[in-house]
């Protein structure tokens, strides 16, 4: 006697992943209907699970690539917002632990990226995070500060490592050994870890801020980036103490 659809559908949920295939497999023959969709389900999900597989070693035989060296990645967010700081992590990851799903924060919703983070944080040697006020991007200009705040986090990592991948950005004297490279949180195990760590601090941070600091701005949304909710708030209640001053000039005209 077969086992109902109902009790199939139970199994499945319970069977780990490297047993989908074959389960998948069996149930092919099965003329249910609900048997199939079964089967469908599972080969469905072996297959993506085979493709953040894959993803997660492109993304690992990049760093390798630089050689045996222990490898760090930097990352920052945050550097076109109106309001709120920019934020920057660094992170060192143990060679051959897994972080399926991993890529670059901006191709991932808010969801998986506060999955992935203590993933990361637990596949990794050292982590940090820091953090630039929107006053000293007032002050010093978003430029020196988005690279302050990428050497400050490479140099709080507490453990040695050889090479710095940064995303786009050369960093200046003095600073470790690092490699720019384009569009790094998408080509980088190490620089997409990183990113997320960043956008998930920072977000955090936002949704503090926009709730209990900067309410009525919609900032716990949009995290402080320019949208027509924020325009519209700016233009009805002026700047708070946590918006760029230097990124507003345009409220002194808004016609312009």
């Amino acid at each position: 006697m077969r086992p109902p659809v109902a009790a199939l559908r139970r199994l499945a949920d319970r069977l780990p992943p490297e047993r989908w295939d074959a389960f998948a497999t069996m149930l092919a023959g099965d003329e249910r209907q609900g048997a199939r969709a079964v089967a469908a389900s599972l080969a469905h999900r072996a297959a993506a699970l085979r493709q953040r597989a894959q993803r997660a070693k492109e993304l690992e035989d990049f760093d390798l690539s630089f050689g045996s060296g222990v490898v760090a990645g930097c990352d920052e967010v945050g550097r076109g917002a109106l309001a709120g700081p920019l934020v920057a992590a660094a992170v060192i990851l143990r060679p051959g632990v897994p972080i399926l799903g991993l890529d670059d924060s901006k191709r991932l919703s808010r969801a998986q990226r506060e999955q992935l983070a203590p993933r990361v944080m637990q596949a990794a040697r050292a982590w940090a995070v820091v953090s630039i006020h929107p006053r000293v991007i007032d002050r010093d200009g978003v430029g020196r500060a988005n690279l302050r705040a990428l050497v400050e986090a490479a140099g709080r990592l507490r453990h040695p490592f050889d090479l710095l991948l940064v995303d786009a950005f050369t960093l200046p004297e003095p600073c470790p050994r690092h490699v720019a490279v384009v569009g790094g949180d998408g080509r980088s195990r190490s620089i997409a870890a990183a990113s997320v760590l960043a956008k998930v601090v920072r977000d955090r941070m936002m949704e503090d801020l926009g709730e209990n600091v900067a309410p009525g701005y919609g900032i716990e949304r949009h995290v402080g980036y320019g949208c027509k909710e924020h325009f519209s708030a700016l233009l009805a209640m002026g700047p708070t103490p946590i918006h760029r001053r230097s990124f507003l000039a345009w409220l002194d005209d808004p016609s312009e």
